[in-house]
């Protein structure tokens, strides 16, 4: 299996990937996301990278997503959903991702799936989270206190 790993470059789990990976025989590219590119044309969609030209792969492991512009967290995203499209084998795929990195989502999926949250507000303003920091309670570590200090 020939199998590209998009991770920190100098992480120690991207060895540890790499390792486990060649120990099975699998062929691997360990890879930053900052070098992918695609290129489209005459019914042909190619992912390449600068370290390793045409990035023709069995299965994609997405083990970190690295801040960015918008539109470049957004390729980054689209460019794994086409290639789940085609056929290759995304882990994490660009779903998952979306989820993960995005709290909100992450916490309205769980509330629609009836699983219990604590009170959560979000925004994005000083503001508003002052605002909604005195709408769920506050500082009740105050108010623990003091009850504490009069028994």
């Amino acid at each position: 299996m020939r199998l590209a790993i998009l991770s920190n470059p100098d992480s120690w789990y991207r060895r540890d990937l790499e390792r486990a990976a060649l120990e099975r025989g699998h062929t691997v590219l360990g890879l930053p996301f900052s070098g992918l590119a695609t290129l489209l044309g005459n019914q042909v969609e190619e992912v390449s990278h600068p370290e390793h030209g045409s990035l023709n792969v069995d299965a994609v492991l997405v083990r970190t997503m690295p801040p960015g512009s918008l539109e470049q967290v957004v390729f980054r995203m689209n460019l794994l959903a086409r290639m789940e499209q085609r056929g290759v084998q995304v882990v994490n795929p660009s779903k998952s991702i979306e989820c993960a990195v995005d709290k909100y989502l992450t916490t309205a999926r769980l509330q629609q799936a009836g699983l219990p949250i604590p009170p959560t507000a979000v925004c994005e303003t000083a503001e508003a989270a002052l605002a909604a920091f005195e709408q769920l309670g506050g500082d009740r570590s105050e108010e623990h206190t003091s009850e504490l200090q009069s028994h």
